[in-house]
């Protein structure tokens, strides 16, 4: 066993993955595409922003055909699969430049790796596809866009995960407890991967924004915590028997931003700026300034 950093974190996630050969080769066990590139840009965002969102992605590639997006999600939030359909169709617009021509130059690969388990019943998967083709009334894909938006999860992994990919989500499972076994991987691409991320090879700056994803998560986790408890205070305060659903659903709603608020000023606190802090916890600037 050697000790490593989580591949929760993003900063261990962009050090392993940005490297071309992983890159691609993650990419082709998980969703069957094949990449031509030499390159692998960390946190890439358009020249300008496209929307009402500034989107900035973990890992982006491109070749002569793929757009490619690698995006890590460990947070639990709810909005996590609308968020990635729209950086996916956000990097299908970019490539429009006009009423002239609708046309789109290269196919659009996101591949979203979730390492927490998710509550829903419906949406515990190992893998899932949004698939961007054509069908006709048969069923029949008809070859007409290959866009597609897959997800993953380490921690589904068993006997129905594709072969190919099931290594990679083992590796990534087994380093969330910050320990690996290395003799489980002896792949020599899972082998890189595994020494980039080794604590003892971790330099000065990658320690600092470890530490700052680290308070985000807490904080962000504890946002969550408190806003459900407040949330289910404030729902059996306000809920009558014909409606305490309702009750508790908008006491959990006005609880969750409360604790956010709290958690984005902690944030200010501990140095970050505020707009960073309330971007962070999914709010605005001026949701941080009232009481």
């Amino acid at each position: 066993m050697i000790e490593v950093i989580s591949l929760r974190y993003g900063t261990a996630f962009k050090k392993a993955f940005r490297d071309p050969e992983v890159f691609t080769a993650f990419v082709r066990d998980a969703t069957g595409v094949s990449l031509d590139i030499t390159e692998v840009q960390q946190e890439y965002s358009y020249k300008e922003t496209i929307g009402r969102v500034k989107v900035e992605y973990d890992l982006f590639a491109e070749d002569a055909k793929h757009r490619t997006i690698v995006e890590l999600q460990h947070i639990r939030d709810d909005d996590t699969f609308e968020r990635f359909l729209y950086y996916h169709i956000i990097a299908l617009i970019d490539q429009v430049h006009g009423h002239q021509r609708y046309a789109f130059d290269r196919d659009v690969i996101t591949l979203v790796v979730l390492t927490r388990d998710i509550r829903d019943k419906r949406w515990q998967f190992d893998w899932a596809e949004v698939n961007f083709d054509v069908h006709n009334v048969q069923g029949t894909a008809l070859g007409i866009f290959n866009h597609r938006l897959v997800f993953v999860n380490a921690r589904r992994v068993s006997a129905t995960t594709p072969a190919a990919l099931r290594p990679w989500l083992e590796m990534v499972e087994d380093s969330l407890d910050g320990q690996v076994d290395e003799e489980r991987f002896p792949n020599g691409l899972l082998q890189r991967v595994i020494q980039r991320i080794r604590v003892d090879r971790v330099d000065p700056e990658e320690a600092m924004r470890l530490k700052d994803e680290a308070t985000w998560e807490v904080a962000k986790a504890d946002a969550r915590a408190d806003g459900e408890r407040k949330g289910r205070a404030d729902g059996l305060a306000e809920g009558r028997a014909d409606g305490l659903a309702d009750g508790l659903a908008e006491g959990e709603r006005k609880g969750r931003t409360m604790a956010m608020k709290d958690a984005a000023r902690r944030l200010v606190d501990a140095g970050h700026s505020p707009e960073d802090a309330a971007r962070l916890l999914g709010i605005t600037v001026e949701d941080l300034q009232e009481p």
